[in-house]
């Protein structure tokens, strides 16, 4: 029905449109990155190039961002960090039925919905791995444009991939395989201008093996229903699943950092070599025929480590050293932009504190940026799974609203309401000693220690007023 729908709102035949489809798209890749790079080259510097003059790439492709991902440190830990840091509780999700006057949900524990009692199957299933799983898919979707989670199921109808998933009943899935932009390519695409899913991919073309594995294992290739996959787009505001690479506004930086590090290294290793200019005197002829012979197989292994002394007649060893300059200052900057481009505090994406204080207040940033991360793109994950997996008939219908309350990261930790404590008990042990109101003392404390659930317990005041916590 579809098809015959396009043939009488267009004069071209399916084939065409599909291919003119095609070309628009990729056109208005080209045009994004060349604007890109117009933008960052000429429009900087108007008389040349800048992007191509230092050695970038100047259109970034997954294989540049994969490629940094697993070869540079601190690609990998700008890429990972946030994500270990949401999946690192995970929430509670409920089926609610029931919400009060201002839209907040109202919780009945002693009533368990068919949804939740299939949902908690799942979350315990070890050999599924659900957990892990999810996590794997919002790691890899931050290398690229978006990642997917390929659907593997216990399908009685026996589909291809190619077809679609449907019918399935609870306990049915197998697993679900986490991959990246370029294992999940995009081959087909909704042409119908007055469909909901207009311009969305209608194929997928699954190549595992697209990031280097050499298994012969992992070289299958075939065509993907996207009822198949669960797709990932952080980013992508406009609901596609284009997003943004996580590297995208620091990938320069991590270049530039990389060449940083291996030409100091390699600096190091060069004076370290113990290289060596002979000079002969000027009232020495040069060694010829054997003599010469006998000079070179000295020097071969002197610098091997086999002589420890090199006995030279007529000629003056010199050690042949480069002054190396200290590139701790630029690696810095480098590293400043980079943690801007990941929206990470230093402290966070390089492992050392620089203080107390301000270690305190990167975590304070940091835990913020997690909630609000869980908040978001975290509920916006799990409700791709949940979505996906009751209109499959993997999970039943819910009875109500699914509602997702994550663990506060902002909370302090025992340790710190352990500090937290101490800091109330002097401040209380110093208004006794003043002789402030007991009253007045008692309220000062249920306030300071409402975040500890900790009460201040009156004894009386026949003895100065001391209290007890």
């Amino acid at each position: 029905m579809a098809r015959k729908k396009q043939v009488t709102r267009q004069a071209h035949p399916p084939l065409a449109i599909e291919t003119n489809a095609l070309s628009e798209k990729y056109h208005a890749q080209n045009q994004m990155l060349a604007g890109r790079a117009d933008f960052l080259g000429f429009q900087m510097e108007p008389a040349r190039n800048l992007i191509c003059q230092y050695g970038y790439p100047e259109a970034p492709t997954f294989q540049h961002y994969y490629s940094a991902y697993i070869r540079i440190g601190l690609a990998a830990a700008g890429c990972d960090m946030p994500v270990d840091a949401v999946w690192s509780d995970w929430p509670t999700i409920r089926d609610v039925t029931e919400f009060n006057s201002d839209g907040k949900p109202i919780y009945d524990d002693t009533v368990t919905t068919d949804f939740e009692v299939e949902l908690k199957k799942l979350l315990n299933n070890k050999k599924l791995a659900l957990k892990d799983r999810v996590r794997s898919l919002d790691r890899k979707q931050r290398v690229g444009r978006y990642a997917g989670s390929l659907i593997v199921a216990r399908d009685i109808n026996r589909a291809k991939p190619s077809e679609p998933l449907k019918n399935l009943v609870p306990g049915q899935l197998v697993k679900l395989v986490p991959l990246y932009e370029s294992q999940v390519q995009e081959i087909q695409w909704d042409t119908d201008e007055t469909s909901p899913t207009y311009g969305e991919p209608t194929m997928y073309q699954i190549n595992e093996y697209s990031t280097g594995a050499k298994s012969l294992g992992q070289m299958r290739s075939f065509e993907c229903h996207p009822s198949r996959l669960i797709m990932a787009a952080e980013g992508a505001e406009d609901g596609t699943i284009y997003g943004k690479p996580a590297m995208q506004p620091c990938f320069y930086a991590l270049l530039d950092w990389e060449k940083i590090r291996m030409s100091a290294a390699e600096g190091t290793k060069k004076n370290a070599d113990q290289r060596a200019i002979g000079s002969i005197d000027k009232d020495t002829n040069m060694p010829t025929g054997e003599l010469a012979q006998r000079l070179d197989e000295d020097v071969q292994d002197f610098d091997a480590g086999h002589l420890r002394m090199l006995v030279t007649k007529g000629m003056s060893v010199t050690p042949f050293n480069a002054n190396m300059g200290d590139p701790t200052r630029s690696a810095e900057l480098c590293e400043k932009e980079i943690a801007a481009g990941f929206n990470a505090t230093m402290t966070e994406l390089m492992g050392y504190q620089t203080g107390k204080l301000a270690s305190e207040k990167d975590q304070d940033k940091n835990n913020t940026r997690t909630m609000n991360r869980r908040n978001g793109f975290g509920t916006h994950l799990l409700m791709q799974h949940i979505d996906k997996f009751v209109s499959l008939g993997l999970l039943p219908m819910p009875d109500g609203e699914v509602v997702i309350d994550w663990p506060d990261a902002r909370e302090p930790s025992k340790s710190d309401k352990l500090g937290m404590g101490e800091q109330s008990a002097t401040i209380i042990e110093k208004l006794n000693r003043a002789g402030v109101n007991p009253d007045v003392i008692d309220a000062i404390a249920n306030s300071m220690l409402e975040d500890m659930d900790i009460d201040v317990v009156d004894t009386g005041t026949d003895t100065g007023g001391e209290g007890e916590i």
